[in-house]
């Protein structure tokens, strides 16, 4: 792009700034690259799809009225994502980051960038910064990591001193249970001296009505003091049904950012980064394979790492292809007695096994899907997780829906029981272990 172009954009930028604030422009546009300005057409290079989703739904109409203003000829503004355009690699992380050490300690991806970017200035200063911060994203994506390290680099600058880290059900349960003995003025009093709230799992606060009341009240008064919030999500706060209305507005006055569900690519930066920890010697390709190969969350990725490195430090030996290789072709605990409970469940309920492997939504589909869950956990002994694994399902937490669904179902269903106490009986018997 030629130089008046170039200062152009540096003009709506900064006339963006004072429309919307610094905060959404060192968010939204301060990775955005203009590229080219042709014929009205601005065209401009964006680091993910969360960015172009925000500039095109929350921002296009201001920044076309702000060229207009400055040009005086209509401009209609095209974002590209920089990966998809074939021609620009992956970004780098931004080298002028205002804390270093939150970014030298994290591995920065294209799909946690924006959340990476807001934590920096939700650590600097609650007046100045993100507060409330509202970081949401799909099971597995690192949101508890960067609130670990939002949390270690608060410490490390002396800024909190007595933060509160509680999950969504951790809270309610310590709100009912004060209530149920009376002691609520003491959770009050516990609550009263903490000057920094980490929120995890914040939507399974949906419906639990006093325990959001209680939050609510808890939220207004770190406000107030200049105490910072920061709440973790696996949805975006609308879409977390049965929410105080009250609440949803402090969180929505701060700042929400999204994380992206991470690619192969996003899985490697992160081994990169946790390589750097390991007292192991790794030859080289073995990165590659886990980040391609390893089933699960990036959670679980990491975590294979981490173990398969621990055993190679046991046998005094570096971590070599070969032992990756034996470990990825391994099959999950209880994969054969999972093929034959599927293969049952599919013959008795009449629903396809690609059916059951689908994320489909029908109530048939979805009620032999919960009652695979439900007999695999009670009756094989699998973890939640390793059942997701199987099925291709991304949340653990359907095992909880699975065992509510069925155990209702066969309470007001004798023939559902009949079928479900059969196949306990031979999942527990001495068929467990054998193809049926």
């Amino acid at each position: 792009m030629n130089s008046s172009g170039q200062d152009i954009w540096r003009a709506v930028a900064e006339a963006f700034g004072r429309l919307r604030g610094r905060k959404a422009l060192d968010l939204w546009l301060g990775d955005a690259r203009p590229v080219s300005f042709r014929r009205g057409l601005f065209t401009l290079d964006v680091a993910n799809e969360a960015a172009k989703a925000a500039i095109d739904v929350r921002y296009r109409t201001d920044l076309e009225t702000l060229f207009r203003e400055l040009t005086g000829s209509p401009v209609r503004l095209q974002t590209r994502v920089v990966e998809l355009t074939g021609t620009t690699e992956r970004s780098p992380p931004r080298a002028a980051s205002p804390c270093a050490p939150l970014a030298e300690s994290l591995a920065v991806t294209e799909a946690n960038r924006l959340a990476v970017a807001a934590i920096e200035r939700f650590v600097l200063a609650p007046e100045g910064g993100f507060n409330v911060l509202c970081i949401y994203g799909p099971p597995g994506c690192g949101k508890t990591e960067l609130g670990r390290h939002a949390l270690a680099e608060l410490a490390a600058a002396g800024a909190v001193h007595d933060p509160l880290v509680v999950s969504g059900e951790a809270l309610a349960r310590d709100v009912y249970h004060a209530l149920r003995y009376g002691k609520l003025a003491a959770l009050h009093r516990d609550w009263a001296r903490r000057d920094t709230l980490l929120l995890d799992e914040a939507h399974r606060l949906r419906g639990q009505n006093r325990a959001q009341r209680e939050l609510v009240a808890l939220v207004r008064r770190l406000v107030e003091q200049n105490g910072r919030v920061l709440v973790l999500s696996r949805h975006a706060p609308k879409q977390i049904t049965g929410i105080d209305e009250r609440l949803l507005s402090y969180v929505q006055s701060g700042m929400v950012v999204p994380v992206g569900d991470p690619d192969v690519a996003d899985r490697l930066d992160v081994l990169r980064n946790t390589r750097a920890s390991l007292e192991v010697d790794i030859e080289a390709g073995v990165l590659e394979m886990i980040a391609e190969r390893c089933p699960g969350t990036l959670a679980d990725v990491v975590g294979l790492l981490g173990q398969l490195a621990a055993e190679a430090a046991s046998d005094a030996m570096g971590l070599e292809l070969e032992r990756v290789e034996h470990r990825l072709r391994q099959t999950l605990p209880g994969a054969d007695s999972m093929d034959s409970l599927l293969d049952a469940v599919s013959r008795n309920t009449g629903v396809s096994l690609a059916r059951i492997r689908s994320t489909e939504k029908a109530r048939d589909a979805a009620g032999a899907r919960h009652l695979v869950v439900y007999l695999a956990v009670r009756s094989l002994g699998l973890s939640a997780r390793q059942v997701c694994r199987h099925l291709g399902l991304k949340s653990p937490s359907v095992a909880a829906y699975a065992k509510r669904s069925v155990d209702q179902r066969r309470r007001r269903d004798d023939e559902f029981d009949r079928l479900v106490h059969t196949l306990q009986a031979r999942l527990e018997g001495a068929q467990r272990d054998l193809a049926w």
